[in-house]
């Protein structure tokens, strides 16, 4: 089982279905939502902390609010934890909200962003300064580290 420091399981129940209204809900929902460090609602979320209010949505819980975020690595160590909670696609076909792992930043091999896919090429993400928007997963496919599902438990 996948659990965090505090000894919170961290579950996955089944995902919603793939429709266009449960994309939509998403996308109204979160799309336009400013960046905010360390962020957890609609009022400003960072790209953990999307993926984590999403996912909540959705009945599954992650350990991101027990880390230090003062720590200048504190994005890798609460990427590597997540990393414990979902299993890697192998052919890196992502499938509806699954993470996102991307490598941003051309001169290391560590990841530094995340985001969740939706569909037909486009996922969700945020990254600093700038507001929640969805992006064409081909055009980021060079940084693209790897498509992550949620483990079942």
């Amino acid at each position: 089982m996948c659990k965090n420091t505090d000894t919170t399981t961290i579950f996955a129940t089944a995902l919603p279905s793939t429709t266009a209204n449960t994309r939509q809900k998403i996308c109204e929902k979160w799309v336009g939502v400013p960046y905010v460090r360390d962020g957890r609602s609609t009022s400003g979320v960072d790209c953990t902390g999307l993926l984590y209010c999403i996912y909540e949505e959705y009945g599954y819980t992650f350990p991101l609010r027990s880390f230090p975020r003062q720590q200048s690595n504190w994005l890798p160590i609460i990427l590597r934890t997540l990393q414990e909670c979902f299993k890697v696609r192998q052919d890196r076909k992502a499938q509806f909200l699954d993470l996102l792992l991307f490598n941003v930043l051309s001169a290391s091999s560590r990841i530094y962003h995340c985001g969740l896919y939706l569909e037909a090429d486009l996922f969700i993400h945020v990254m600093g300064t700038r507001k929640v928007r969805t992006d064409s997963l081909s055009q980021w496919t060079p940084n693209l580290v790897k498509a992550m599902e949620p483990r079942r438990m």
